[in-house]
């Protein structure tokens, strides 16, 4: 989980979005439904524990977002974090849309290395362990 030290306020950034769901765009009603597909899928390649498809899910959630909300309302830092990981191989996506980045690794040595750049670059950085229950 990759953090800025300021973190935007996403009300600012869901209101248009919002509006146009509720007027039934389309374009958004539409992506919608394809963003709750995927969060089905993903929960249940979590459960299989295939993570290469939960990776392009994470991915393919990003692109519809920034597609909705275009990238001046993500916001140079977000957008930025996203790079950083995807330059490294690794799939990331925004886990809310207050400032924040969730990428997933492999190994700690990827971990390890995600978390150096994301401190380089100025964001903060902690692993997260999700345990099964």
């Amino acid at each position: 989980l990759a953090y800025g030290r300021e973190p935007s306020e996403s009300g600012r950034v869901h209101r248009d979005v919002k509006f146009r769901y509720q007027q039934g765009d389309p374009e958004v009603v539409g992506a919608m439904e394809e963003l709750a597909r995927y969060a089905e899928e993903a929960r249940d390649a979590l459960y299989r524990g295939d993570y290469e498809r939960l990776g392009e899910l994470m991915n393919a959630n990003f692109e519809i977002r920034r597609r909705l909300y275009g990238d001046e309302a993500l916001g140079r830092a977000s957008l930025e974090m996203i790079e950083i990981a995807r330059e490294m191989g690794l799939p990331a996506k925004f886990p809310g849309s207050g400032g924040a980045v969730i990428a997933m690794y492999r190994t700690e040595e990827e971990a390890e290395r995600l978390i150096e750049a994301y401190r380089k670059a100025g964001y903060e950085a902690v692993k997260v362990q999700i345990e099964r229950k």
